[in-house]
């Protein structure tokens, strides 16, 4: 069905041209991370690799996204194009896919700061096994959540607007409270429990006259930084949620809100990109080491630029 609204070709166009722009450094930024800590064997501790888990998250986040913006794009040039075809839904599924997997990657970071800090000394919850299998159930509840009311139930209902399937707001009370508790809720309460639980537990050292275990308690302070950043990233994705709920309020909500619920959500993925980066202490430092060189690279080119000009006269 093709596209009527053709006023709001301007704005189609700027939102899809900053989302196209923020999902791709993105993918740069996921693919820096990742080779980073891949770069060599000593980088993959079992922190980094979580960490490289959730940069792994949103760059295939991204991916999923810049392909859905790139096929509104090319719908808005030719509109007569886009038909309701259904093998669409796949890109609809990968995107949830993804979505879920950024969230529930960054509830088992909070776990493995929870067994590392309170639980140093229990050997057995040190084991790297316990993290692969928070890795594994992450990846599990990613693929099967969404599976459920797309393809088992399917609530997908197609936008004429923005070309997507979307789901449909005519949810039974057992779907509309699955998907609030399984994609939302639950990962936001164990994240938010964890957290309070630490604070609790450094609160408790700190009143402690014995403070020499510490360092030996935690094995890196970035780790427990990290909890804080997760909770900063959790308030602005609860502001991202506000045009949302902005415009679910409407009695007729604009058709073409889906366009900016993308661009909201690839803008917080984004913050959660550079929070990563700056809690990730190898990476940092790695990134320094470059920014090091590239100057001194800049610079000698720029002496010998010099150099050869004074030659020249």
């Amino acid at each position: 069905m093709p596209n009527t609204t053709t006023s709001y070709m301007r704005w189609f166009s700027v939102i899809n041209i900053f989302t196209n722009i923020i999902a791709s450094c993105q993918i740069l930024f996921g693919l820096i991370f990742i080779s980073i800590i891949l770069y060599k064997r000593a980088y993959r501790s079992v922190s980094n690799c979580l960490a490289a888990n959730i940069a792994f998250s949103i760059t295939f986040y991204a991916i999923t996204v810049l392909a859905i913006s790139i096929h509104i794009s090319q719908c808005d040039n030719h509109p007569d194009q886009c038909t309701e075809e259904r093998s669409y839904i796949i890109l609809n599924y990968m995107n949830d896919v993804a979505s879920t997997a950024v969230i529930y990657s960054f509830t088992g970071q909070s776990i493995h700061h929870l067994l590392s800090a309170i639980f140093a000394r229990n050997i057995r919850l040190q084991m790297y096994q316990i993290r692969l299998s928070l890795f594994i159930i992450q990846w599990i509840i990613a693929f099967l959540f969404p599976y459920y009311f797309v393809y088992v139930n399917p609530q997908l209902k197609y936008n004429t607007v923005s070309y997507v399937w979307v789901v449909s707001k005519n949810l039974s009370p057992f779907l509309t409270l699955y998907i609030l508790l399984i994609g939302f809720i639950l990962p936001v309460m164990i994240i938010i429990s964890v957290y309070i639980k630490l604070t609790l537990f450094i609160a408790k050292l700190r009143r402690s006259t014995v403070l020499t275990g510490l360092s030996s308690t935690l094995s890196n302070r970035h780790d427990l930084q990290m909890s804080k950043y997760i909770i900063l990233l959790l308030t602005i994705a609860a502001l991202s949620l506000l045009p949302q709920t902005i415009f679910q309020s409407m009695k007729s909500p604009p058709s073409y809100r889906y366009r900016i619920y993308y661009l909201t959500e690839t803008i917080i993925t984004f913050c959660c990109f550079l929070c990563l980066f700056a809690c990730t202490s190898l990476v940092r430092r790695r990134l320094n080491r470059w920014k090091v060189k590239i100057k001194r690279a800049l610079d000698y080119l720029r002496e010998r630029s010099t150099v050869l000009q004074g030659n020249r006269y």
